[in-house]
């Protein structure tokens, strides 16, 4: 039997329905309170992540454009691994 990423049971279908919705609102409305704030403290709104290293000192600036670099790298190295780990799965199944 192949492996699948849909779940298997009710129960998982209910947590999957509560536990991908909310975590990704509650991310997006961050991000929009966020950008709104920087209205009050920069004058100017700034939906763009290195738009504020302009803003910040030299030092700063620096480790946080490495930072932000550093989770845009992680992020899609790890969104690419899932396909070719399904792959491998299927190749063996128990």
């Amino acid at each position: 039997m192949a492996q699948s990423h849909f779940p298997h049971s009710i129960s998982a279908v209910f947590i999957q329905a509560i536990g991908i919705p909310f975590p990704f609102s509650a991310t997006g409305w961050i991000g929009m309170v966020a950008a709104g704030a920087t209205l009050v403290v920069y004058g100017e709104r700034m939906w763009q992540i290195p738009q504020y290293f302009e803003l910040w000192p030299p030092g700063w600036a620096v480790a946080g454009a490495i930072a932000n670099a550093l989770s845009i790298l992680l992020v899609n190295v790890m969104a690419n691994l899932i396909s070719p780990m399904n792959d491998l799965m299927n190749l063996a199944p128990n």
